[in-house]
């Protein structure tokens, strides 16, 4: 009565464990495994960036020197499509 014991990969193991052990058998893997699911319905939407830094303000004299260099841009794109 001697009986000889086979691994059975059909039993309750998880696909990574069969592909595991088929790997180590030298079959080839046949089971995909599957992304866990992930219930993200309680997750909550973002502020629109409330965690950003603060962007300080600009000074007078700094807005000036600002808006002169877009009148200059300006002007130079007005030249540039008169040519």
């Amino acid at each position: 009565m001697s009986e000889k014991s086979t691994l059975s990969l059909s039993g309750n193991l998880s696909p990574e464990v069969q592909n595991k052990l088929q790997k180590l058998a030298g079959k080839r893997s046949t089971i995909k495994s599957e992304a866990p699911k992930v219930n993200n319905t309680d997750i909550k939407a973002s502020n629109g960036g409330a965690n950003r830094p603060h962007k300080p303000k600009l000074s007078q004299e700094e807005l000036e020197k600002r808006r002169k260099a877009v009148e200059l841009h300006e002007q130079q794109r007005a030249q540039a499509l008169a040519l």
